[in-house]
C-alpha cells in the first residue's frame, strides 16, 4: 500500500492542476458511479480523438492536390510557335524521280501511274425527309453473311494499304534527310502570302522538319537556332498571322492520304510538336480562322500526386538530339521510352522516332516485323513500363477554328493574277474558281484577348494544417491544448522519477535486512 502512495499522490496532483476536463472530474466526484461515468467519457473521447489524428496522418501522408486557376491579363503575349503541315507528305512526281525502290514497292498494292491524284469535289447526298423507319432486331442470316463478307473485304483492304504505307515510309526512313526534305512539299512553293502583325513574312521565316507521317513541316515563329520570338500587343485578326496556302493536290498519292488539306498546330517554342496526335486539320477551299488562348501549367513536384517532371530532367530524351535546348515533354519521353525498348527486345529502331543511331528495324524482315509489333501493342495497350510523369511547367494552346468558303469569284481573279507572276508553270492549266477551292486554304491565327489562364496546382494538406487540425480534434473531444500535453510530458516524467526512487528505496532496505542478518 507504501508503495502505491506516490504514483496515487502523482495522479491525485495531476488532476487537481490538469487543463482537461475529464480528469478532475474523476478525482472530485464524490459517488462511484460518477467516477466510473466520468472515466467511460475520457476513455471515450481518447478513443475518438486518436481515430480522428490517424485520419488525418493518413490524409496528409496520400500527398493529394488541390488547383487554382486564374486568368491574367498582359500588356502583350508571347505569340505561339504555329506548325503547319500538307496533309499529302511527300510529292509523286519526285517520289517517282528520286526514290525507284519506293514506288516499285506501292506498285505491289496500287498502280503507280494512279499515285498523281487529281481531286473531285465530293457532293453530299440531300438528307431525306422520310419518317425513319423502326429497326428491326431480327436479321436474315443472308444479311449478315453479306455484311461480314463486306467486313472481311474492308479489312483485307485497309491491312493491305497499310502493308504499303508501313513498307514505303521504311524505305523512306533509310534516306538521306535532304532527299527526304526534296521529295516533300516546299514552303517556297506553297506560300502564296504571309503576314504577321500586318508585316510581310516568307518562307525563309519558317523553321523546316521532317515528320514520320507528314513529311516536310514548317513552324513559324519557332524560336530554334537563335530566331528572334514574336509578341502580340493587340488582340484581332488583323493582329496575328494570316497564311495563304497552294496545297498543290496534283501532287498528292493516293497511297498516303484521302483528303486534301493541312494541318496546323499550336504550341509553345521550347516543345516539339507531335502533328500525327495533335493539332487541327484545315481544309482546303476555305478562310480557317483559328482562335488562340494561351494555358500555363504549374505542376506540384512528387510526393505530391500524381507528381510532375522538371524541365531541366531532359535525359535519355532522343528528341533533344534532334532540336537541343528542347523542354522536357512527356509525350517526347513515352516514344523515347518505346524506342529504348525497340532497341533493347529487337536490336534495331523504328525509323518514325528519333534513336540512339542503331540499325533501322526491316518492315519486311520478320522476325524485325514481329519484333517491333509486339512492342507496339505493349505500348498501345498500357503494358509498357515507363517512369514518365507530366511537365513541372506546361504552356499549351486551346484553339477554336470557324470557316468560309474561299476564294469568292472576285477574290479569285486577283489571286490567279499573282499566281501567275509566281507560279508560271501553272499558266497552262485551267485555274477556275473550283479549281482554286481544291488546292488553295487561307489561315489566321490570333489572340482574341490579351490574356492567359492559368492552373496551379499545390499541395492541398501541409504540415501546417496537420498540426492545427490535430489541436482541434485534442481541443474538441478532451480539452487538450499545448499546456495540457507539457502536462502530460511531465506526469510521465515524474511516473519515471517515482518508480527509479521507489526500485532504489527498495534495493538499499534489502542491503539493511541482509546486514543484519
Amino acid at each position: 500500500m507504501g508503495k502505491k502512495a506516490p504514483f496515487r499522490k502523482l495522479l491525485s496532483s495531476f488532476a487537481e492542476r490538469s487543463s482537461a476536463v475529464g480528469p478532475a472530474h474523476i478525482k472530485d466526484s464524490p459517488f462511484v458511479v460518477g467516477k466510473v461515468f466520468w472515466a467511460v467519457i475520457l476513455l471515450a473521447a481518447i478513443a475518438a480523438t486518436a481515430y480522428q489524428v490517424i485520419d488525418k496522418i493518413e490524409n496528409f501522408y496520400e500527398y493529394d492536390s488541390k488547383t487554382a486557376v486564374e486568368i491574367v491579363f498582359k500588356r502583350e503575349l508571347p505569340f505561339p510557335a504555329v506548325t503547319v503541315c500538307n496533309l499529302n507528305p511527300y510529292r509523286a512526281r519526285v517520289a517517282e524521280a528520286e526514290a525507284w525502290e519506293m514506288t516499285n514497292i506501292l506498285s505491289k498494292y496500287t498502280n503507280v501511274s494512279a499515285l498523281i491524284k487529281e481531286p473531285t469535289v465530293s457532293t453530299a447526298a440531300p438528307l431525306s425527309t422520310a419518317s425513319p423507319q423502326p429497326a428491326s432486331f431480327i436479321v436474315d442470316s443472308e444479311q449478315r453473311l453479306a455484311w461480314e463478307q463486306r467486313m472481311a473485304a474492308e479489312k483485307d483492304s485497309n491491312s493491305y494499304q497499310n502493308e504499303a504505307v508501313e513498307s514505303m515510309l521504311e524505305e523512306i526512313s533509310h534516306m538521306d534527310e535532304a532527299v527526304r526534305a526534296q521529295m516533300g512539299h516546299m514552303m517556297e512553293t506553297m506560300l502564296l502570302s504571309c503576314s504577321f502583325n500586318g508585316q510581310t513574312c516568307t518562307p525563309w521565316d519558317f523553321h523546316r522538319f521532317s515528320n514520320w507521317r507528314y513529311g516536310n513541316c514548317y513552324t513559324f515563329n519557332s524560336g530554334w537556332n537563335g530566331s528572334s520570338l514574336l509578341n502580340s500587343r493587340n488582340p484581332g485578326s488583323d493582329y496575328g498571322l494570316s497564311l495563304a496556302l497552294f496545297l498543290q493536290t496534283n501532287e498528292y498519292m493516293l497511297a498516303l492520304t484521302e483528303t486534301v488539306g493541312l494541318k496546323v498546330i499550336l504550341h509553345d517554342q521550347n516543345e516539339i510538336p507531335f502533328p500525327e496526335d495533335d493539332g487541327m486539320i484545315v481544309s482546303a477551299g476555305a478562310h480557317t480562322q483559328i482562335i488562340a488562348q494561351r494555358l500555363e501549367v504549374e505542376r506540384a513536384p512528387l510526393p505530391v500526386k500524381p507528381g510532375c517532371r522538371a524541365e531541366q530532367d531532359n535525359s535519355s530524351n532522343y528528341y533533344s538530339q534532334v532540336i537541343p535546348g528542347l523542354r522536357y515533354q512527356e509525350k517526347t519521353c513515352w516514344r523515347s521510352c518505346l524506342q529504348k525498348e525497340i532497341v533493347r527486345r529487337c536490336g534495331c529502331q523504328s525509323g518514325y522516332y528519333p534513336g540512339p543511331g542503331v540499325g533501322v528495324c526491316q518492315h519486311r524482315d520478320p522476325d524485325d516485323s514481329n519484333c517491333t509489333d509486339t512492342v507496339q501493342l505493349q505500348y498501345r495497350s498500357g503494358e509498357l513500363q515507363c517512369d514518365c510523369l507530366p511537365a513541372c511547367h506546361e504552356t499549351s494552346f486551346k484553339a477554336v477554328a470557324s470557316n468560309a468558303l474561299w476564294p469568292t469569284g472576285h477574290a479569285w481573279d486577283l489571286i490567279k493574277a499573282k499566281l501567275e507572276v509566281y507560279f508560271p508553270y501553272l499558266k497552262d492549266r485551267n485555274m477556275t474558281v473550283g479549281w482554286a477551292r481544291e488546292n488553295f486554304a487561307k489561315v489566321e491565327v490570333f489572340y482574341p484577348a490579351l490574356n492567359f489562364e492559368k492552373v496551379t496546382q499545390s499541395q492541398a494538406y501541409y504540415e501546417l494544417d496537420l498540426l492545427s487540425d490535430i489541436g482541434g480534434v485534442l481541443g474538441f473531444w478532451i480539452g487538450l491544448s499545448v499546456a495540457s500535453l507539457l502536462e502530460l510530458v511531465e506526469l510521465i516524467l515524474l511516473f519515471f522519477v517515482a518508480l527509479v526512487s521507489s526500485r532504489k528505496k527498495t534495493l538499499v532496505n534489502k542491503v539493511k535486512d541482509e546486514e543484519r542478518t
